[in-house]
């Protein structure tokens, strides 16, 4: 957690941005506490699924309701669920539950996604997805050009979501050797990790001791780019300079 000072700091420059949370933070009342303060606009709830490795999936918990039929709903802030894929078994709590008639959308990964576990095409996830859910469709996982957005537009995904062409931007808060990771490697040295069944880009050797999602190596990256890991996905190998998000928003729009 942000000490509050820093989620201070943090709202300042806008409420716009997207919170994100796993399902244990989602359940958490310190939580909550910062979601009443702040009301953010947007909340993002990742690693919401039922799987062997994780809590339990979002819709099977007691608060879960309470946050989202009373908290979220109070402060006006919308909630999609991050990182649904075909390949997980773990969408029972959220497909037979009425989780679903509580958020505003869902995201689905693909095969080509950064930390995906899919085994599934951008084309048979959005295809899935349309099927599977009757709330818009976020689409994510190596979308990287105007191309790729008209692609998954076309198959019905109502919106996309780009995450590896902006970690490499002016603005980001990866360190200048993360950047530069995303800059001079390509999608053929991104490695496929058992621990997490994740694909990653690794600067050197990874280092023992870590949790599941390799926090502390992520971390090592992000901050000082000593050895450690980047999620990444294939839109890594449209990433051809450090250019300002407004920059990139233009190309991918081709304006």
């Amino acid at each position: 957690f942000l000490e509050t000072n820093e989620w201070d700091k943090f709202f300042n420059h806008t409420n716009n941005v997207i919170i994100a949370s796993n399902q244990v933070t989602f359940r958490d009342r310190r939580f909550h506490k910062f979601l009443l303060r702040y009301k953010p606009k947007y909340l993002e709830i990742y690693d919401a699924e039922n799987r062997p490795d994780h809590p339990p999936g979002i819709g099977q918990d007691r608060i879960d309701y309470i946050v989202l039929d009373t908290i979220l709903p109070k402060i006006g802030t919308k909630v999609y669920i991050k990182g649904i894929n075909r390949g997980h078994d773990g969408l029972t709590a959220i497909g037979q539950s009425d989780v679903i008639n509580r958020v505003q959308a869902v995201n689905v990964k693909n095969n080509t996604a950064a930390g995906t576990t899919s085994d599934q095409t951008l084309k048979e996830s959005i295809l899935w997805a349309k099927r599977q859910f009757n709330v818009p469709i976020i689409a994510s996982g190596g979308i990287g050009t105007k191309k790729d957005i008209e692609f998954a537009l076309n198959l019905g995904a109502d919106s996309v979501l780009i995450g590896t062409l902006f970690a490499a931007a002016e603005e980001s808060n990866l360190s200048a050797e993360a950047k530069e990771m995303l800059l001079y490697k390509n999608s053929n040295d991104i490695a496929f990790h058992k621990q997490n069944n994740s694909n990653l880009l690794v600067k050197e050797n990874i280092t023992d001791g870590d949790d599941f999602n390799y926090s502390k190596n992520l971390m090592h990256t992000v901050r000082d780019g000593n050895n450690g890991i980047l999620y990444a996905g294939k839109a890594i190998d449209h990433v051809s300079a450090i250019k300002p998000v407004k920059d990139i928003v233009a190309e991918l729009l081709g304006i």
